[in-house]
């Protein structure tokens, strides 16, 4: 009896997350031991009425969406109204190595407490195996290619190397929702950007992404909901590959994330695991099954360090070079630069040592 209560727990005392398909993409609510209003994952309305592989595609990004949401509020049962994703086992691959970089800045959070917590959560979903799958089209365009873009170094050398090429680019911003003011500044550069190069930069809005933020959830601080926004940026970015015919997904993460460290509680693993290059592997892997062999993912930029990315884009690039924002802008007055973070104080010390000037590129006061 006792086993039988472990192996299945009571489902009325669960989360209960329920997926219902809108028309820019869809839905999930929470219901049972925590209750929270249906929050949108929205595509550009064009992009998703197109989009042939809807039912497959929200399987997998309502689970992924959702992932780390009952290991932050620890609950021990969860039901999904939706199938068993077909790429489950991956998920949680991903999830158990990346633990040790999300707890190292915790001094609450232990990787073998959240290991624990994680991998002894009960998960029921409404069949264990969907036959939904992504049909196959014709007419890809190998000179076409979606890039995931945040206006950060990275996506905007990619995005110069890319048009040097002769790649014709899609750009694709997420929105997550929980920083509102660096949004809105990111879409006043997007709107400059397109009057000055003609470059249109679509946006995904993911609310579901407040179902993972701890200050939403009112938790404890964590870092748990940083995993599954990765596995976000590709999937959602599938229906612009097909609306486009576009063959290739192109990542941009530098090498440094690749290299070994100790982390906290003596782990021995990536500097941030779901940015290593086993991780866009896996990627890499995942996408071209579940697009039947017509989407992968490339990096181009993995073999650049910190410094290269920063002297490459500004050296060869210096037009897309006075759009890069790499902090939050959250809790400041500023307009481009928070002035009070080491990416801002990285950045600020590098373009000294290339011989630019840190004011012209947007800082307001010394760092």
């Amino acid at each position: 009896m006792g086993r039988d209560r472990l192996l299945n727990p009571d489902i009325s005392k669960a989360l209960h997350f329920k997926t219902t398909q809108t028309k820019k993409g869809f839905s999930v609510s929470l219901t049972g031991a925590f209750e929270a209003e249906p929050c949108e994952l929205r595509f550009p309305e064009r992009i998703w009425e197109a989009f042939p592989g809807k039912k497959a595609l929200m399987n997998e990004l309502a689970y992924i969406c959702t992932l780390p949401t009952p290991a932050i509020l620890k609950y021990p049962a969860v039901a999904y109204n939706t199938p068993k994703p077909a790429f489950f086992d991956f998920y949680h691959h991903c999830f158990n190595q990346a633990i040790p970089n999300l707890v190292e800045e915790i001094s609450s959070e232990k990787a073998d407490t959240v290991h624990h917590r994680f991998n002894s959560i009960y998960r029921r979903f409404s069949v264990e195996k969907s036959d939904d799958r992504l049909p196959a089209i014709q007419g890809w365009d190998k000179k076409t290619v979606v890039l995931p873009f945040s206006f950060g170094k990275d996506s905007l050398l990619t995005l110069g190397t890319l048009k040097k090429l002769g790649y014709r680019v899609i750009l694709v911003k997420i929105d997550e929702r929980v920083l509102p003011r660096g949004q809105a500044i990111k879409k006043k550069m997007a709107k400059r950007m397109k009057t000055q190069f003609g470059f249109h930069c679509h946006t995904v809005e993911n609310e579901i992404q407040l179902l993972c933020d701890y200050q939403v959830l009112e938790r404890p601080e964590t870092r748990l909901h940083q995993v599954h926004i990765y596995f976000v940026y590709f999937l959602a970015l599938i229906p612009f590959c097909y609306y486009y015919q576009a063959p290739l997904i192109v990542f941009n993460n530098e090498f440094h994330h690749n290299l070994m460290r100790l982390h906290k509680d003596d782990y021995l693993c990536c500097h941030r695991y779901m940015q290593s290059r086993e991780a866009v592997r896996g990627f890499a892997d995942m996408t071209e099954e579940l697009t039947a062999s017509q989407v992968s993912i490339g990096n181009l930029i993995g073999v650049l360090d910190n410094f290269a990315i920063h002297r490459i884009l500004h050296e060869k690039f210096p037009h897309l070079g006075q759009y890069q924002v790499s902090c939050h802008m959250e809790m400041n007055e500023y307009k481009q630069w928070c002035h009070g973070c080491y990416r801002c104080a990285r950045a600020f010390v590098f373009f000294l040592a290339m011989g630019i000037d840190p004011f012209k590129m947007g800082f307001e006061t010394s760092m």
